[in-house]
């Protein structure tokens, strides 16, 4: 998340001279190629990040974005987006313009699939709509005039160090990227440029994935993530024990950052919320927070005291959200930080996407490209 969700990691907020990875001639973004099993280039499949061809570094303003096969996948259906929206402007108009008009295009495609798409899927339905409803009750609107409860000046470390990371938990150990090919965390990692695409000129056809199977419930193939429960056995490759294991890494980097307590986070929402709005959020009590991971670390009378906030925001989903969304602590945290992320008119009122665009909609258009 950057500041006004602006899709920072795909458009460099220079302007279109210095966009990495764009033709300057057509105001297009260029995708690289794949090759086949006997690495010979299929020059009509342009299905990868346009790249270095010495370092195999992407040619994408954040890095991050390649540092996964899977994010680094979505990653190239958002530029074939932007491709798609600047062949649909007029021939005669100059490319600066071709350029920022498809990139405000995307930018309104991301944020309505960001609003409608991933946070109205994940969070406590209770919470999306006290942000993001169309139709605000009073007391809603209420919560979205006051200040912010965490968001200050900047991200708040209970979104970054603990609520935003409940993806974690999600991550499976291997998944199935087409009709014909599966690979492990591992390989996923590998097939970037951070792996320097595991040895190969180009990314092989066979890793393309089809992201129908991520995005569309029922799709062949289908890949469901794992449940969000507070157990976390992923291993990072290539990092040294204790540093590769992500649960622990989070747990420390909390612990680094000074992050309250997960009771006092509660206590914070209670003292600050409406009255009406607290009541109806369905908060663990003290008897609810537990779990035999507590019970391994042998601290469990502490730690449903002074629970770290990460273990909670897994815990409550856990018990309140079935596993499927995320408990209210989380939601409230998550759903506040994109709130204020979104653009304000000159009023100030924020400006709430509207339209209902999924994932889906996106591939529909970037599939034919």
């Amino acid at each position: 998340a950057t500041a006004n969700l602006q899709l920072t990691s795909l458009y460099d907020v220079k302007g279109m001279l210095y966009q990495p990875g764009l033709n300057q001639q057509n105001a297009e973004f260029m995708l690289a190629p794949v090759i086949d099993e006997d690495d010979q280039i299929l020059s009509h499949i342009k299905a990868d990040l346009p790249r270095d061809p010495v370092t195999k570094q992407a040619l994408i303003p954040d890095q991050r974005n390649d540092e996964n096969l899977l994010v680094a996948q979505i990653h190239s259906h958002f530029l074939k987006l932007h491709n798609h929206y600047v062949q649909q402007q007029a021939s005669d108009l100059a490319l600066t313009d071709k350029f920022n008009r498809a990139k405000n295009a995307v930018i309104k495609v991301y944020q309505n699939i960001v609003i409608h798409d991933f946070l109205r899927t994940l969070l406590n339905f209770d919470v999306w709509q006290l942000y993001f409803s169309a139709r605000p009750s009073a007391a809603q609107n209420e919560v979205r005039q006051q200040p912010a409860i965490f968001f200050k000046q900047a991200i708040p470390i209970e979104f970054s160090a603990a609520a935003f990371r409940f993806g974690h938990s999600m991550v499976r150990e291997k998944y199935r990227l087409n009709a014909d090919t599966n690979a492990t965390l591992t390989e996923l990692f590998h097939f970037t440029g951070r792996g320097k695409l595991n040895g190969r000129s180009h990314l092989p056809l066979k890793y393309v994935v089809d992201l129908d199977a991520f995005f569309t419930p029922g799709a062949r193939h289908e890949q469901k993530a794992n449940d969000i429960r507070p157990h976390l056995g992923i291993t990072i490759p290539d990092f040294p024990w204790p540093a590769n294991r992500l649960a622990i890494r989070n747990l420390f980097r909390g612990q680094t950052l000074g992050l309250a307590s997960a009771q006092h986070v509660v206590e914070q929402l209670k003292s600050t919320l409406p009255e009406s709005i607290f009541k109806q959020l369905d908060i663990l009590q003290q008897e609810e927070i537990n779990h035999p991971v507590l019970d391994a670390v042998g601290h469990k009378l502490l730690l449903q005291k002074n629970t770290p906030l990460w273990f909670y925001i897994l815990l409550e989903a856990f018990k309140k959200g079935k596993s499927r969304t995320l408990g209210p602590v989380a939601s409230v945290i998550i759903a506040e930080t994109f709130y204020h992320l979104l653009e304000r008119d000159q009023n100030g009122t924020v400006l709430i996407p509207t339209e209902q665009i999924t994932m889906r909609d996106l591939m529909a258009i970037t599939k034919k490209q």
